[in-house]
C-alpha cells in the first residue's frame, strides 16, 4: 500500500475514533440532569450560582442553615430545594422572609399587636402568623410579642378565657426572635406593651377618645365595594400597606370601631399600636383565615410557617414519642403483618410503619363536623386500601374515644392502636401528664406528622395543617398547593365534604400556612 493511502486511513481511523469519543461525552452531558454543573462534578458538590459560596461548598465545605437568609441568586437556586420542608427538624430558610420585608417601606412608630390568638394549636399558630404577614405589609416597626390565650383546663369548650401565656407556651421563642432580627432587622420586638418607648396606654385613650391599641380591619379599611362571602380570603392584599399607610398620614379612616382619629403621624416618640380585629367584631372569620397564603410565591408559602417552631421541650418529647411508636411498630406491627400475609413472624427487624390517626370527636367538637361514624368508617378504608392495617397512633383529647376507636379497629382490621401515653414512659410520660391539653396536642402532631400516611378530619385546622404540612415532602421549597380531593392527596387524606368552596371550609385551605 502507498504511504499517502496508509496515511489516509490511519487519519480517518483518528477522525473517526475522536467523533466517537466526543459523541460518547454529549451522551452522558445530555443524559444528566439540567441543573447547570459541569459534567464531571456530583450533585451534592455542586451548588449553582458560581459564588464564593459555591466554590467553598465543592471543597467538602457544609453551607450553614442561615446562609439561605440572603436572597441572592445562589440562595434562590443552591442546596434549599433539596431541603424536606415537611420535616419538623428541617432546617429554616429564611430569604422568602427577608424579601418579602425587604419590599415593604416602613413606617416608624408604628407597633403591631397580635394577642388575640385563641383555640387550638392551628387556630393559634394561623392567627399570629396572618398578623404578622399584616403588620409586615403595614410597614410596622415593632411588633410586640404574641400572646396566647389559655383554654379552661376543666372546660375544653371554653378557649379564650382572660388568662394568656407567653409564646413559648407553644413555640420556639428564641427561634421566632433570631429568625425576625435576621430578616425583618427594621422591626423591633418589645416584650409587652410596656416595654414600647414613649407609649402610655392611658394618655392615648385620653387624648382620642378612642381605644389606647385600636383594632384594624384590613377589609374595610382598604373599603373596596364588592360580593363576596364574609369567609373569602382578603383579594386587597397588596392595597392593604398603601391604604395603611395613607391612613397614617391623613389621621383618619373608617373602619369597625368607628372613625379613628390620629391627632399627629406616628415618629419613634410617638408611637402608635394597632391590633387586628378580633372575631366577635363582625359577623365574619377574624384576620385569622385572611390572608391568601400563596399571594407571595410558593417559596414564602411553605416557609413562612416554620417561624413559629415548636417549644423544644415539646419537640423533644415529640420525637420521644415517634421513637417510642416506630419501636411499638417495628417489634409487634409489623410481625403481625408479615403473620398474616403467611410469612410467619419473619426475620430480623420490621420497618416500623404505621397509620397516623386525628380522631376529632371530643366534646368541643362541632355538631355539624363529621362524626365518630363517618370517620372512622373512612379511616379503617383508607388504612386497608394503603396496606397500614397493623398499628395505628391516635391522636385525640379524649382516652374514650381512643379506646373506642381501637376496639372498632381491631374487630374490623385487626390493628392494634395506640396513643401517646403507650409509647412513653418514666419520666417522658410523667413529663407528657404535666403538659395542658393543648401542649399535648403538639405531642401528637409530632408523631403525626412522621406517620407513614395521615387521616384527618376536613374541618380541623389541626388536621389541615398536618395535611399541609406532610405535602411538602414532595417538592420542598417549590412545593405547590395541596389539592384538596375526595380521596386524599398524596401523603394525607381528610374526611368531609369538599363540594363547597365556604360551607365546606375549603377557604381554610388558601388561608392556612403550612
Amino acid at each position: 500500500m502507498e504511504p499517502s493511502v496508509k496515511g489516509f486511513f490511519l487519519r480517518r481511523r483518528a477522525i473517526i475514533g475522536l467523533l466517537g469519543l466526543l459523541l460518547s461525552i454529549w451522551t452522558v452531558r445530555w443524559l444528566m440532569p439540567n441543573d447547570g454543573r459541569p459534567f464531571w462534578m456530583s450533585e451534592d458538590e455542586y451548588i449553582p450560582g458560581g459564588s464564593d459560596d459555591g466554590k467553598e461548598t465543592a471543597k467538602g465545605e457544609q453551607p450553614t442553615a442561615q446562609a439561605s437568609s440572603q436572597p441572592s441568586a445562589a440562595a434562590h437556586q443552591g442546596p434549599d430545594y433539596r431541603v424536606d420542608l415537611s420535616d419538623l427538624d428541617a432546617p429554616y430558610i429564611g430569604w422568602p422572609l427577608k424579601r418579602v420585608c425587604d419590599e415593604v417601606e416602613p413606617v416608624e412608630g408604628v407597633v403591631w399587636v397580635c394577642d388575640k390568638n385563641w383555640g387550638g394549636m392551628g387556630n393559634i399558630r394561623n392567627f399570629i402568623l396572618n398578623c404578622l404577614r399584616y403588620g409586615i405589609e403595614a410597614g410596622a416597626t415593632g411588633l410586640v410579642m404574641p400572646e396566647i390565650h389559655l383554654r379552661d383546663e376543666e372546660d375544653i369548650t371554653d378557649y379564650i378565657t382572660p388568662l394568656k401565656a407567653p409564646l413559648s407556651y407553644m413555640f420556639d421563642e428564641a427561634h421566632f426572635r433570631t429568625a425576625m432580627g435576621e430578616n425583618c432587622p427594621h422591626i423591633t420586638l418589645y416584650n409587652s406593651t410596656r416595654d414600647v418607648p414613649y407609649f402610655d396606654a392611658t394618655a392615648a385613650a385620653t387624648a382620642t377618645g378612642e381605644p389606647a391599641i385600636p383594632e384594624v380591619d384590613p377589609r374595610t379599611l382598604v373599603s373596596v365595594p364588592q360580593k363576596c362571602d364574609a369567609a373569602e380570603t382578603d383579594r386587597h392584599v397588596d392595597r392593604f400597606g398603601e391604604r395603611f399607610r395613607a391612613y397614617m398620614s391623613s389621621g383618619t379612616t373608617n373602619g369597625t370601631t368607628g372613625t379613628v382619629t390620629l391627632l399627629q403621624p406616628p415618629s419613634p416618640t410617638a408611637p402608635r399600636l394597632f391590633r387586628m380585629v378580633d372575631k366577635d367584631k363582625r359577623p365574619a372569620l377574624p384576620v385569622m383565615w385572611a390572608w391568601p397564603v400563596h399571594r407571595d410565591g410558593a417559596e414564602f408559602a411553605n416557609t413562612f410557617g416554620t417561624l413559629l417552631r415548636f417549644n423544644p421541650r415539646l419537640m423533644r418529647l415529640g420525637r420521644r414519642a415517634l421513637e417510642g411508636m416506630r419501636e411499638f411498630s417495628r417489634t409487634i406491627g409489623d410481625e403481625e403483618e408479615a403473620g398474616r400475609r403467611g410469612g410467619g413472624r419473619g426475620e430480623g427487624r420490621g420497618e416500623g410503619r404505621f397509620l397516623g390517626v386525628h380522631l376529632r370527636s371530643e366534646v368541643d367538637a362541632e355538631k355539624f363536623w363529621p362524626t365518630y361514624e363517618e370517620q372512622r368508617a373512612a379511616y379503617l378504608r383508607k388504612a386497608a386500601e394503603k396496606n397500614l392495617t397493623s398499628v395505628a397512633y391516635v391522636a385525640c383529647g379524649d382516652a374514650g374515644q381512643i379506646a373506642r376507636f381501637g376496639r372498632d379497629a381491631q374487630a374490623q382490621l385487626g390493628m392494634t392502636v395506640v396513643s401517646k401515653t403507650d409509647v412513653l414512659a418514666g419520666a417522658d410520660l410523667a413529663e407528657l401528664e404535666g403538659l395542658t391539653w393543648d401542649q399535648q396536642a403538639i405531642v401528637d402532631f409530632i408523631v403525626l406528622a412522621g406517620s407513614d400516611y395521615f387521616v384527618g378530619n376536613s374541618r380541623s385546622s389541626f388536621s389541615i395543617f398536618l395535611a399541609q404540612r406532610r405535602h411538602l415532602q414532595a417538592d420542598g421549597l417549590h412545593t405547590r398547593q395541596f389539592k384538596v380531593r375526595s380521596e386524599g392527596f398524596g401523603r394525607s387524606f381528610v374526611v368531609g365534604p369538599k363540594e363547597l368552596y365556604f360551607d365546606h371550609w375549603l377557604f381554610i385551605w388558601d388561608a392556612a400556612w403550612p
